[in-house]
């Protein structure tokens, strides 16, 4: 009798290439979402609100305006005003952009302070007055 191709330690068939590759990739995956999880900010991880000092608002040039929306406090910079969205938690967190007219500008990424292409919303206004 020959011996039988194609069978593993446990009887089964024995893994493709493609099949190796696809687990790996998949190892790979759960082990940079873990990685990813970990260096995730508080506020994400705790799936709530950031605070203003979580925020790229915390930094130098970002001054109060002793304004608040939806309990949070406006600030501005230069010629923008910015505020957190407090509607917002978690990985959907956002931080309001406004012109020096009080047109919205955009959505914020609440660490790195980046505008998101096409949050612009031409509905919302901040009253600066």
């Amino acid at each position: 009798m020959g011996k039988k191709s194609g069978t593993g330690a446990k009887g089964g068939k024995k893994p493709s290439l493609g099949d190796i590759k696809a687990a790996k990739k998949k190892e790979n995956k759960e082990e940079a979402l873990q990685e990813n999880e970990e260096e995730q900010p508080d506020y994400v991880k705790q799936d709530r609100v950031p605070q203003d000092k979580e925020t790229f608002l915390a930094g130098e040039g970002y001054q109060k305006t002793g304004r608040k929306v939806k309990g949070a406090s406006v600030y501005k910079k230069g010629d923008r005003y910015y505020y957190r969205d407090t509607l917002h938690k978690g990985k959907r967190a956002h931080v309001e952009v406004f012109d020096g007219r009080g047109r919205h500008l955009g959505e914020a990424n609440p660490i790195t302070g980046r505008i998101a292409p096409g949050s612009m919303d031409p509905s919302k206004t901040i009253n600066l007055k």
